[in-house]
């Protein structure tokens, strides 16, 4: 028997109303409509724990804040809780966790045979990878610099597009490394 391909995407900040498959009005999305359509959807799943970066990490190992100790954007890593990534990898699989994994260092990449975390301070070296790729095209990395959070980290309500290309930016990055590692898999 042949082990299917396994695929979880996890969007952080995204309405999940905001979709062409949910029948949104104005959004197109037809390559997520097509995944949608074709795999596994969790129409019904909700977060333990509201605060957008601990949706990740309860994702990981199964389990929610109160068990794992992970409450915020820094923690202690959860001694002796499997990540889902380490299920899939002692049966054989190759895996993989890229983009804005937020959790505590060596627990999600100790289970990866590729890891590519694109915010800084987070996970093993932040996002090393991801700022070297700017440092070297000369562009300026404008998400940790968003002028609405304002002092001391306090965020408004305003909201502005970026002003990075998406082939620079955090997403478009993510997309090509995961293009990258998906083709690495191929037999």
């Amino acid at each position: 028997m042949t082990r299917p391909n396994i695929l979880f995407i996890v969007s952080d900040q995204h309405n999940a109303k905001v979709l062409g498959h949910k029948n949104h009005p104005d959004v197109k999305t037809p390559n997520l409509d097509r995944l949608a359509a074709e795999g596994v959807r969790f129409d019904n799943a909700i977060t333990p724990n509201p605060f957008a970066h601990l949706l990740e990490c309860p994702f990981f190992p199964g389990n929610t804040p109160h068990n794992h100790g992970y409450y915020g954007l820094s923690g202690p890593r959860p001694r002796g809780l499997p990540t889902i990534l380490g299920h899939f990898r002692r049966a054989g699989y190759r895996t993989a966790a890229i983009g804005k994994i937020h959790c505590p260092e060596y627990w999600v990449e100790d289970d990866c045979d590729f890891f590519r975390e694109t915010c800084p301070g987070c996970s093993i070296g932040g996002a090393k990878e991801y700022l070297a790729y700017l440092a070297e095209k000369g562009v300026k990395e404008d998400h940790t610099g968003l002028f609405e959070f304002g002092a001391k980290g306090i965020q408004s309500c305003d909201a502005r597009p970026s002003v990075m290309k998406y082939e620079d930016s955090m997403e478009g990055w993510i997309v090509r490394q995961a293009m990258k590692f998906i083709a690495s898999c191929k037999n």
